[in-house]
């Protein structure tokens, strides 16, 4: 397979060897773009799993955003009444109040 199938971006890199006992070598490369935003976007991420969240948050953050977090639908509709967001990421499951509970009570 062609190692440029598996290029994230230009940066830093890493090499590993592939297991199929062929001797090629894989090149996978660290992302270095970020954008250069006239307003940062103020962002929220609701989700209940802390993993996921925290995973999001990260994402938000390699890109620039500004970053507020609600771990439940009721939180999150509480944070949008005092709030304005430009992007809301919003889990479906949640307790409490599912996402799309919430979503009716913001709109």
């Amino acid at each position: 397979m062609n190692p440029s199938i598996w290029e994230l971006s230009s940066g830093t890199s890493s090499t590993a060897s592939s297991s199929s006992g062929g001797g090629q070598k894989l090149q996978v490369r660290k992302l270095t773009f970020v954008p250069r935003w006239a307003v940062l976007p103020h962002t929220l991420p609701i989700n209940d799993d802390a993993m996921s969240w925290r995973l999001n948050s990260k994402f938000l953050q390699v890109l620039g955003c500004a970053i507020d977090v609600a771990v439940d639908g009721v939180r999150a509709v509480n944070k949008m009444n005092l709030e304005k967001y430009d992007l809301v990421l919003m889990d479906i499951v949640m307790l409490k109040t599912d996402g799309i509970s919430a979503t009716s009570l913001i709109c």
